[in-house]
């Protein structure tokens, strides 16, 4: 046992509660006990107050300071009384305590290891909230007769600098050898001081005026008994962060589970990894967006002279073998084993890597690693034993979440299915589960919104057949020029009439090309290319090794990725698909931000362009109220987000290996139709024969040409809006006399009447110009 008198201060404590030291209330509890008792126990309470009252000056308020070695004797004692009879010494972390200034007058050499040593603080702004509500809940107790509650200890989280550990303490108050006294009368009791108690730290030193801790005094000593809860701590850590991953994200997961292991193995600055490996059909992959990273895996490439390849962890692991476990990592281990090499480069001096499996598959690796040699061991294992469920709780969750985000990508890219009618999907799905049975097969009722009213536009690109065109018949003029070329060669080095004869052919072939590329002819030249002229070639280079050079570069040419025979249709094919992401990013971001606004079915088709439909109406969002100004914004955005696009692509053109211009129309059907989902074709499509009509519109609209001309009524740097009466046209020419006012568009209007179309007739149009930004570039 030893004294340890220490100085620091609580300001608040000394301030507004008033604590004196003394052993008068513990005599006074050994009377009342031995009054009470009989015996030896009676015999043994009396030798104690004998043995205090010959010290008259500890049963009243005395200063610390007076306490010294000849008291040794007493403290003693006092440790014997409180401390149970089955109580092992050395066992049992205690301190008697004066509380102002704090000050450990006695303690056990258990505490001494564990809090003295450890050179734990107790005068922290958290000890002072937690003692200050303690002792007020005392005074509530013992002179309101109010109990907020029956906990009688707090929790403590101490860091230690020194040693790099961090450790939790759940702190055990014993008060019974205190006494409450009030200086004057008696404050009246109010409610607010019961709520000033479940305030957080700041908030509750802020209120503190509001109870009167100066109208009360506490005499005596108090008894701390302290149990070191680090591991529970940590677990609960630990399970905190897995319970809460949603919240948190698997950055912040992964920073909690990896203090909580250092915790667990009382090193702050232990290294974690934890690589999920996933199963993608069947094969095993992993994302680096799950994985915190790796200390001696390697994920990437082939040189793994420093690291263990994934592939090998993965055929160790599921195959049963034990964890590594490297407790230290020294030059003769390194020697034996090339791959912990890698732990050297990071400093590392003991290691681990423990499989996460269940009975069906390998979910992962979790990796340990320290700096200081010794730190994980096998013992270590037994450490951690109970926080192996919760790291595959982990693994779980990132395969689910790393499922989920695939199957996202899936619907939204490659799906009709959105968020929007979703719900519609759902319920008919639940009707057709509780439909089931084995007398019943069940039937998928149909998928039907009524009254929607539908919103459709084009992008088309201009020209693009024409343009396809020119690029094969340029790329067919430079492989029959190229092979005209080769065959002169080759009839150069060997002697055969065929070549002179296949010459002419392809002379014969460009004189029919020179202008324009037609479906006969060119199948007649892919005929000729690979039914006479490659099994030539092939035969030629095995007979005829002089040829084999040249007619390998011809070869090479053919390629389709990269292949000077195919730049004209690479360069257009790149063109239209930069064109067509950029409209795709563009209509996806801005429909994202109008779905926020309220919910709407949105799809697109990519062709040599881009086409969407919109349907919107209450059937699609039953749960929400609908209101025709959903409508009026999504028709405002139709013209906006086509000025936009045009914009967009404009100012990409300069861009593009091959320039290609747009082409913008809008149709107005202003009278709401049904849409109902086919399953055959897992898409959605119009509903009833009247509804019909608007789908042949949208069909044969982008070949539609004016009245009497024979000009098209798309054009580029124009935005074309086709309705077939002139009510349908004023729900947008507000729209358009607003766009007008910003400059989006310009201010000549083009009123149109278009020929009639097969089935179709009295549609008419206007035509919008679009002004494009001024460039600053020179």
């Amino acid at each position: 046992m030893e004294i340890l008198q220490s100085v620091i201060v609580n300001q608040k404590t000394k301030r507004d509660f008033q604590f004196n030291a003394s052993f008068g209330p513990y005599v006074k509890f050994l009377k009342n006990r031995m009054a009470s008792s009989s015996g030896m126990r009676a015999k043994f309470y009396s030798y104690l107050v004998h043995k205090f009252e010959k010290y008259p000056e500890l049963l009243v308020p005395f200063r610390h300071e007076i306490l010294n070695a000849s008291h040794r004797e007493l403290l003693n004692l006092v440790q014997m009384s409180v401390l149970p009879l089955t109580s092992v010494l050395d066992d049992s972390p205690l301190a008697l305590a004066f509380m102002q200034p704090e000050t450990f007058v006695h303690y056990t050499d258990s505490f001494k290891k564990l809090v003295v040593d450890e050179k734990i603080d107790f005068a922290t702004s958290k000890d002072e909230y937690n003692l200050l509500r303690y002792f007020q809940k005392h005074i509530l107790e013992r002179y309101y007769k109010r109990w907020p509650d029956n906990v009688q200890h707090f929790f403590k989280k101490a860091y230690n600098a020194e040693l790099n550990t961090t450790r939790h303490f759940k702190i055990k108050i014993d008060s019974r050898f205190t006494e409450v006294t009030v200086s004057g009368q008696l404050p009246d009791y109010k409610p607010d001081w019961h709520e000033l108690l479940y305030l957080p730290e700041a908030e509750y030193f802020a209120s503190l005026g509001q109870f009167p801790f100066a109208s009360f005094c506490i005499e005596g000593f108090l008894v701390l008994q302290v149990e070191d809860v680090s591991e529970q701590a940590a677990i609960n850590q630990l399970n905190n962060a897995i319970v809460n991953m949603h919240s948190f994200g698997i950055e912040a997961t992964l920073k909690k589970v990896q203090e909580s292991m250092g915790e667990l193995l009382h090193d702050s600055k232990i290294k974690m990894g934890i690589t999920p490996f996933f199963s993608l059909n069947d094969e095993v992959v992993y994302d680096e967006t799950f994985t915190s990273k790796p200390i001696l895996l390697h994920l990437n490439g082939e040189d793994v002279k420093n690291r263990i390849s994934r592939k090998d962890v993965v055929e160790l692991f599921a195959g049963g073998h034990r964890p590594f476990i490297y407790s230290k990592v020294d030059a003769h281990l390194r020697k034996h084993h090339p791959f912990l090499n890698g732990l050297e480069e990071q400093g590392i001096n003991s290691y681990m890597a423990f499989p996460i499996k269940t009975r069906e598959a390998l979910l992962g690796i979790f990796e340990l690693a320290s700096s200081e040699a010794g730190i994980i061991t096998e013992a270590s294992i037994e450490h951690i034993q109970l926080a192996f469920p919760i790291i595959a709780d982990v693994f779980h969750f990132m395969i689910r979440l790393f499922n989920s985000r695939i199957e996202k990508v899936v619907k939204e890219k490659f799906t009709s299915l959105q968020p929007s009618v979703e719900w519609k999907f759902n319920k008919v799905a639940w009707e057709y589960i509780k439909t089931i049975s084995d007398q019943h097969p069940g039937q998928l009722d149909n998928i039907v919104f009524k009254e929607v009213h539908p919103l459709y536009g084009s992008v088309d690109i201009r020209n693009s057949s024409v343009e396809r065109n020119s690029a094969c018949m340029l790329d067919c003029q430079a492989q029959l020029t190229c092979t005209a070329e080769l065959l002169r060669e080759i009839a150069g080095k060997i002697s055969l009439p065929l070549l002179e004869g296949l010459e002419y052919k392809c002379k014969t072939f460009l004189s029919r090309i020179t202008n324009e590329l037609s479906v006969e002819n060119e199948l007649k030249v892919n005929d000729f290319f690979h039914a006479e002229l490659e099994p030539l070639l092939h035969y030629l280079t095995q007979r005829h090794p002089q040829v084999e050079i040249p007619v390998n570069n011809y070869f090479d040419s053919t390629e389709m990725e990269t292949g000077f025979f195919h730049k004209q249709r690479r360069a257009y094919q790149q063109s239209v698909q930069l064109l067509n992401d950029n409209m795709v990013l563009f209509f996806e971001n801005e429909v994202h931000k109008l779905q926020e606004l309220y919910p709407f079915y949105f799809e697109k088709f990519r062709t040599d362009g881009l086409e969407y439909n919109i349907y919107i109406g209450p059937s699609i969002v039953p749960g929400q109220p609908y209101n025709s100004i959903h409508l009026k914004n999504l028709r405002l955005w139709q013209i906006t987000s086509m000025a936009q696009v045009a914009i967009l692509n404009h100012q990409l053109e300069k861009h593009l290996p091959i320039p290609l211009q747009t082409t913008q129309i809008i149709l107005v059907y202003s009278t709401p139709i049904d849409i109902s989902f086919r399953k055959d074709e897992r898409r959605f499509d119009v509903e009833g024969s009247y509804n019909i009509k608007y789908e042949v519109i949208k069909k044969r609209i982008d070949k539609a040409k004016i009245q009497d001309t024979m000009e098209r009524l798309s054009k580029p740097d124009c935005i074309a809006i086709v309705f077939n009466n002139q009510k349908d046209m004023d729900a947008y020419r507000e729209h358009i006399e607003f766009l007008q006012d910003k400059g989006v568009l310009k201010n000549e209007v083009e009123n149109l009447v278009l020929e009639d179309l097969q089935g179709i007739s009295g549609l008419m149009a206007i035509r919008l110009g679009i002004n494009y930004p001024v460039s600053n570039e020179a």
